[in-house]
This record gives structure tokens, sequence and C-alpha cells, in this order.
């Protein structure tokens, strides 16, 4: 009587057991269904803040790069204005097509560049003698020493301004004096003539002389000239559709910028600013050490 008592005790408490068992794995299960699902969503999330923030970013930067176009035509008072180039399109100043055009990351022809250059106007040359396009010419101010320059010079002479291109090399113990062998030549701002029967009175360092244009590829790249030569082509931002530009000049020679850049997603962002300071003629810079 006790054995089956206790045998119907035991299937009832195996039956109980198994229930449990059941009921903990579902409600186990259910929470491990809620769990991914909240963690899928977290990073579901996540992705798009760090995309949102990441396009923030790119925003921010392609306006900075639009406005050193500015600040760098403000780096000195001479009409060597920043150019834009329609529909992909880039030219030398001769007319010329940019070899660019003909490269694996070719310009988008949806999309507009812009060239632009600074000088280093604290670093100039007096010249002081030619002979042929060799040039000895030593620092305006003192306390400047030789340093070789890789983006060329701005000569300025009597029949106007020109872009120069070659090599310089110092002379020891002459206070930063050295021999420049230059040639004049047709850059993406500069249409210069043969100078050589004409007096350069000053070398200027080109400080920075570059494009910014978007490829084919969505990409807005970063482009670095010596004459026709490209010192460096390198991506900046990714997912930039297209990038248009417009420039006008005012009548005191202020310049302003308006661009409109459309993103991948269509998602647009527009600029529009003037540089601060106007040009005057560089016959006052050659006779006036300012």
């Amino acid at each position: 009587m006790c054995s089956l008592h206790c045998k119907y005790k035991l299937n009832s408490m195996s039956g109980t057991t198994l229930v449990e068992l059941l009921v903990s794995l579902c409600l186990a299960s259910l929470i491990c269904v809620v769990a991914g699902k909240m963690l899928v969503g977290t990073t579901q999330m996540s992705s798009v803040i760090k995309t949102k923030y990441q396009d923030d970013i790119t925003e921010v930067q392609i306006i900075e790069k639009l406005q050193k176009v500015l600040d760098d035509l403000d780096s000195h008072p001479f009409n060597i204005f920043p150019r834009v180039h329609k529909s992909g399109r880039l030219t030398f100043r001769d007319g010329f097509v940019n070899h660019i055009n003909s490269y694996k990351l070719e310009p988008s022809p949806d999309s507009d560049a812009i060239t632009a250059m600074s000088l280093a106007l604290e670093n100039i040359y007096e010249v002081q003698y030619q002979t042929g396009n060799v040039y000895f010419a030593c620092p305006r101010f003192k306390g400047v020493s030789f340093t070789e320059n890789n983006f060329g010079y701005i000569g300025l002479g009597s029949d106007g301004i020109f872009e120069m291109q070659g090599k310089g090399s110092g002379r020891l113990g002459r206070g930063g004096c050295g021999d420049f062998v230059l040639n004049s030549t047709n850059g993406m701002l500069l249409e210069s003539p043969d100078v050589s029967s004409d007096i350069v009175r000053l070398l200027i360092p080109i400080k920075s002389y570059y494009t910014l244009y978007v490829d084919k590829n969505e990409q807005l790249r970063y482009v670095s000239h010596r004459g026709k030569s490209i010192v460096e082509n390198q991506p900046l931002f990714s997912n930039v559709r297209s990038l248009k530009i417009k420039r006008k000049i005012r009548w005191n020679s202020i310049v302003c910028l308006s661009a409109n850049i459309e993103f991948s997603d269509h998602k647009t962002k527009s600029f529009q600013n003037c540089n601060r300071f106007g040009r005057y003629d560089y016959f006052n810079f050659i006779f006036n050490k300012i």
C-alpha cells in the first residue's frame, strides 16, 4: 500500500516539475527574444546616430574648406581671384584642359570646382639682378632665412603679375639671399606671358595652390598644383553628390562665394560669404614696403 502511494506521489511531482521546466523555458525564450530585439534596436539606433554625427562633421568641414578659399584670398592684396570651373571642366587660365579630367578620378560633370591660392607675404624676395631666367634675390624683411618652396612663386614686374616655376638655392653667408632659376607658366589662376625680357622686381612664395572638386565616385577631393603639374590629389570626404558654386566680384574687389552642397542621401547644405579685404594696385606693393 505504501509502495503504491509513494509511486503515485513521485509521478505527481515529476509532472509538476516538467510543467515548471516548460514554463521556465518559455519565459527564458521570451526574455531572449525581447532582449535580442532591444539589442538590435540599440545597434540600429547607434548606427543612425553615428551616421548623423559623421554627416554633421562632414558638413562643417566642407564649409570650412570653402571659407578657407576666401581666407586665402585675404593672404595677399592682388587680383589673383579664385576661379570656378563649371560642370567639372578644369582648365588652365589659357583655356587648355587640365589633365585631371583624363585621370581615373576625373571630376563629376554634375559638380563645379574651385581653384585658389595663398601667398607668403612674410617671405618676399627682392630681385637684385637678373641674367636670363636666373634671378638673384634677397629677403625684403630682415630675419628671413632661405627656404625652398614647393608650389612656385608669383613674380611682380613692370608688365604685371606672373606665375613662375623652377627652383631656388640659397647662398651661404648672404643673409637668406638665393639664386632662383624660374620661368613663367600658364597656371590655373594666371595666364603668364614670356617674361624673359622683363625685369621682375619681387618674388613671392606661393604658400598653397589647390583645387576642390567632386569626382565621379562622389568624393570631394583636394588637388595641389605646381604650375601645370599635380603635387597631390587626396580624397577629403565621401558621399558628396554634387557641389554647385557661384562667384561674384563686387565693385570694391570683394569676392563673394555661394555654394550648394548635395549629399548622397539628397540632404543639402548651403554656404554664402565674402572675403574681408579689397585689392590694390601691385605697383604700390612693388615700391612701398608694406
